[in-house]
């Protein structure tokens, strides 16, 4: 197992957590407040809140994912990403549902993926492969 980089927990920040964290909280008040009666009274008794909890829970792991994850790894695979992506948006007119009026969603069973999503990430991944192998002098 890889040992923790103290300089990790040194250079994260914080106060953007924090201020995450509170906006969540305030969210989850929120829709708290507006959908409970004072007979209720009950937090965990609202399925709009826990559902509002789990996604919030969710994202905290894929915060502390991402945090952990080496972005330098990516470079290696940046253009096996961007295949698999625009392998994704060919499939989207083939085998795609709709939704919104248009074809642009992937039924995975369990999850529906919208491609296009995806896809900025995967080109965001290829760009920087090749700017950062673009040489930086030319003559």
């Amino acid at each position: 197992m890889r040992q923790f980089d103290r300089r990790l927990a040194y250079h994260f920040d914080w106060l953007l957590l924090g201020l995450t964290l509170v906006v969540t909280a305030s969210g989850v008040a929120t829709i708290y407040s507006a959908t409970t009666s004072s007979a209720e009274g009950r937090l965990l008794a609202n399925p709009l809140v826990v559902r509002q909890m789990a996604y919030a829970a969710a994202g905290l792991v894929g915060l502390v994912a991402v945090v952990l994850f080496d972005y330098r790894h990516l470079e290696r695979h940046a253009y096996v990403v961007y295949g698999l992506v625009v392998l994704l948006l060919i499939l989207v007119p083939l085998v795609g549902t709709m939704g919104g009026g248009a074809r642009r969603w992937l039924n995975l069973g369990v999850v529906s993926l919208q491609p296009s999503e995806i896809d900025k990430i995967g080109v965001v991944i290829a760009l920087g492969r090749n700017i950062n192998h673009f040489p930086a002098n030319r003559d």
